[in-house]
């Protein structure tokens, strides 16, 4: 792997990690005119949004592994000998189980396929220019242009 991509992977992680470009630019040895030019790359953008992925999921993962403890710390209270508390708890119990709604989906992390990524960016260029790109299409001709 060349030193450009390796600099490439150090920032694309450091920026799912919330670090502005100018910090990440100074820790890799870079500009970040630099990095502001890697962050139009459809790849680069599929390689941030994999490490926010993978973020998000150990999340997930620690959370799991805590709610078991944090279930049976509820429905011990659910056997308090005090009324309030046995109340106070089975209403947590019915608020958080959300029994008849949907699954929320967390939201905000884009696609980590870059022909996604790129069909995505030219409906938001053709979105501006008022055009209409058909879903299967990744180029659509505007007044003799193609969008590339």
């Amino acid at each position: 792997m060349s030193a450009n991509n390796i600099k490439r992977d150090q920032a694309a992680l450091m920026l799912a990690n919330g670090q502005s470009a100018v910090a990440i630019a100074k820790s890799i040895g870079t500009t970040p005119e630099t990095i502001s030019r890697w962050k139009m790359s459809p790849e680069f953008l599929a390689q941030i949004n994999e490490h926010q992925s993978e973020r998000l999921h150990i999340a997930r993962e620690q959370l799991r592994a805590s709610a078991k403890k944090a279930a049976e710390t509820v429905n011990a209270l659910m056997d308090s000998p005090t009324e309030s508390i046995r109340l106070k708890a089975a209403i947590s119990i019915l608020r958080l189980s959300n029994i008849d709604q949907p699954q929320r989906i967390f939201s905000g992390i884009g696609s980590t396929d870059p022909l996604e990524i790129l069909l995505e960016l030219k409906r938001q260029v053709a979105a501006e220019q008022f055009i209409y790109v058909e879903p299967n299409s990744l180029f659509k001709k505007s007044a003799g242009h193609k969008i590339d």
